[in-house]
């Protein structure tokens, strides 16, 4: 569909004259990169998507003394792919729509008024359009990173197609985030600080790095801009799993003291393999 859109549209612009100087054969071959970069970018997305479960999984397993092989874990995750789909966009509804939402009303209320001669404070634009993404990460990543910081491994002992209910997932989700609360958060919020200034250091080094590699001639220029994604990204996986190990203590620690020490381990998830 999307390749029959394209081709249509290319066709369009080449009758209308706005493409003159292009061959059809040239024309044709940027359809065929543009539609492989789409397909390239949904490739990425859909194996990170499975990546990072397989990772939960790998800590959840550890805990429970489950043994699965990378093979394993890679088929659980590819056939629950959807329903992983649809809990991220559930926790996007109903976690993190609501901030994004309030600040591109504020941009269309400064756009309208400003329209209409209705200005405001020179500098009060460049506050909204700078500091609200900032807020936006600030409260996303700790304000509801301790409220969500258990919903995954939730995700992971209770879901089954046949009992499964987000409603019943959420409910577990309050009464375990109020199991010794203010410790939890306290040692949670350090965790999210120490992985972002881990982060922090860990892009510093790796730019360092790779501009020096980079000085070194074309050869190093290459070099280096094919190692800094790699390394960049390597650092990020590093840290995300230092994070889902520490929050999994805490996780852990929660279900013992709401429930007791009988682990809770999803039989349908592990049948998966």
């Amino acid at each position: 569909m999307v390749l029959i859109a394209s081709m249509v549209t290319t066709a369009g612009l080449v009758k209308q004259g706005l493409l003159l100087g292009y061959s059809h054969s040239a024309m044709l071959t940027y359809t065929v990169l543009f539609l492989f970069a789409i397909y390239s970018v949904i490739h990425a997305e859909f194996i990170r998507t499975i990546f990072s479960f397989e990772q939960k999984l790998w800590i959840d397993a550890s805990f429970k003394q489950k043994n699965i092989s990378g093979m394993e874990s890679w088929a659980i995750a590819r056939k629950i792919f959807w329903p992983v789909i649809r809990f991220r966009l559930f926790l996007f509804y109903k976690y993190y729509l609501l901030p994004v939402v309030i600040y591109f009303g504020l941009i269309a209320i400064l756009i309208i008024t400003a329209a209409n001669n209705l200005l405001w404070p020179w500098w009060f634009f460049p506050i909204v359009l700078f500091g609200g993404p900032i807020l936006i990460w600030i409260y996303d990543r700790y304000y509801m990173g301790l409220k969500t910081k258990y919903a995954w491994f939730l995700f992971v002992d209770m879901y089954c197609p046949d009992n499964f209910t987000y409603k019943s997932l959420f409910s577990e989700l309050n009464k375990l985030n109020n199991v010794d609360k203010k410790s939890a958060n306290k040692t949670a919020i350090k965790m999210l600080a120490g992985v972002d200034f881990l982060s922090l250091g860990t892009d510093m080094t790796s730019s360092v790095v790779t501009n020096t590699v980079a000085s070194a001639g074309e050869l190093g220029k290459m070099i280096a801009a094919i190692s800094r994604p790699l390394l960049q990204e390597s650092a990020a996986t590093i840290n995300d799993f230092t994070q889902l190990v520490g929050f999994y203590i805490l996780y852990d620690s929660a279900l013992k003291l709401l429930y007791g020490d009988t682990p809770r381990i999803n039989n349908y998830i592990y049948s998966l393999k």
